[in-house]
């Protein structure tokens, strides 16, 4: 490390080849030192060596810009909370985990600082400026998993580049206001986990869920967030309890309440101090608070039954508002009871016959809605549907369906070679 004044004073052979050698090595490190230069120039260039940083003095020798790094690992994996500080000036951080990436001060780390993030992981990283600062006009943001952005000071605050938004005018989702994503089993139905015998509930892996607030000039608005090994706590009041996800700047939060949800297709939104509506028409869903209702951003994702304080069963509602059955039994004048776990009142529902033994020109797999096989008396098809469940019943003694071969009437099947199926949807 070496710094001079670059003034070569008058002196004697070996004195002014001394400070000559000073010069040259102040030069040749980059003015590498713990604090800054005494004498500085225009341009002039510093390695700051407590920092990590190279600088260079601004044109007007009045400012010190910072210009790269001094560290050779240019990408560093954080797993837990950090300060940024002016040694990370362009690291590549690597995140897992959820944690926070706490930001020094703006005017320390200077105008022109930047690093980058990329969320590895699928928890959720949250970038926090010090103290009052911001970054893109807000108090914190968030990293999702599999999302990436730079983030660059003007020295005073601090923004992004290339950071998703989770603004109504840039989401699009395929269903509205339901849960998008989450672990199923192997027929593709919830299986999000949680355990009971206590008042907590926590699931395992990660839930993607969207909320919808009505239109705007764009079109639909709006907005998605995830949250990892969520969890619902005070699941203490016997009888039913209904588990939601809240969303805001994409990120799920967990609560819960003893009122069910209400779908409507209109009228007035519920007062009651937590009562949720969501209006179909509007596309907009309110929470009351013993007045008023105000615009949520929340989801119903499933419900527990609490027996004596503690969790007895849980259930966790179907996602994106469908359900598709596995197979069951085709026995004749037999009733038999699907859980869809839609969460509320589906609107659709469909049975089919399903094919497991080649005959009348049908092959194994093939489907026939219950409408083209018509039972003596028509018994057959979805008769009660409720806001978890469907029952349907089988056909009655006659089973008769359309050949497939030559199409010219019911003949009679064999109940055996068929299976049933139920598709069931809210339907909006």
């Amino acid at each position: 490390m070496s710094q001079h004044d670059y003034d070569l004073a008058n002196a004697g052979g070996s004195a002014f080849r001394s400070d000559l050698n000073s010069a040259l090595g102040a030069i040749v490190s980059l003015n590498s030192g713990a604090s800054a230069p005494a004498t500085t120039f225009a341009y002039q260039l510093w390695a700051d060596t407590t920092n990590g940083v190279l600088k260079q003095r601004n044109a007007a020798n009045s400012g010190w810009i910072v210009r790269g790094s001094l560290s050779e690992s240019r990408v560093v994996a954080k797993s837990a909370n950090y300060t940024v500080l002016a040694s990370d000036f362009m690291q590549m951080f690597k995140c897992s985990g959820t944690f926070t990436l706490s930001l020094t001060a703006a005017a320390t780390l200077l105008d022109g600082f930047m690093f980058y993030v990329k969320n590895t992981g699928s928890g959720v990283i949250t970038i926090d400026p010090n103290s009052t600062e911001q970054i893109d006009a807000a108090t914190t943001i968030t990293v999702n998993a599999n999302e990436g952005c730079i983030v660059f000071c003007d020295g005073s605050n601090f923004f992004t580049i290339g950071r998703p938004t989770v603004s109504s005018a840039n989401v699009f989702v395929p269903v509205r206001q339901t849960v998008l994503n989450g672990p199923v089993d192997a027929n593709g139905l919830p299986n999000f986990g949680g355990s009971t015998g206590s008042s907590t509930v926590t699931m395992s892996g990660t839930l993607t869920a969207t909320a919808a607030n009505g239109f705007g000039s764009t079109g639909a608005v709006d907005v998605v967030g995830q949250g990892t090994n969520l969890s619902w706590g005070s699941l203490s009041t016997n009888g039913t309890m209904y588990l939601y996800v809240d969303i805001a700047a994409g990120v799920l939060t967990a609560g819960s309440g003893t009122l069910a949800p209400t779908y409507q297709w209109g009228g007035t939104y519920g007062t009651a101090a937590g009562q949720f509506t969501f209006n179909i028409q509007e596309m907009t869903g309110k929470v009351g608070n013993g007045a008023t209702a105000a615009q949520t951003n929340r989801v119903y994702v499933g419900e527990v039954t609490v027996a004596g304080g503690v969790v007895t069963a849980i259930t966790w509602y179907a996602l994106m508002g469908r359900y598709t059955s596995a197979q069951f039994g085709h026995a004749l004048n037999t009733v038999y009871t699907q859980n869809h776990n839609i969460g509320c009142m589906p609107r659709e529902g469909r049975l089919v016959y399903v094919n497991t033994s080649a005959e009348l020109g049908y092959s194994v797999g093939d489907e026939l809605d219950v409408s083209q096989g018509i039972a003596d008396n028509s018994n057959n098809g979805v008769h009660l549907i409720l806001r978890n469940s469907v029952a349907s019943i089988g056909t009655n003694n006659n089973f008769r369906i359309q050949n497939a071969g030559t199409p010219a009437g019911l003949v009679a099947g064999t109940a055996a070679s068929w299976k049933l199926k139920l598709y069931a949807s809210r339907g909006w």
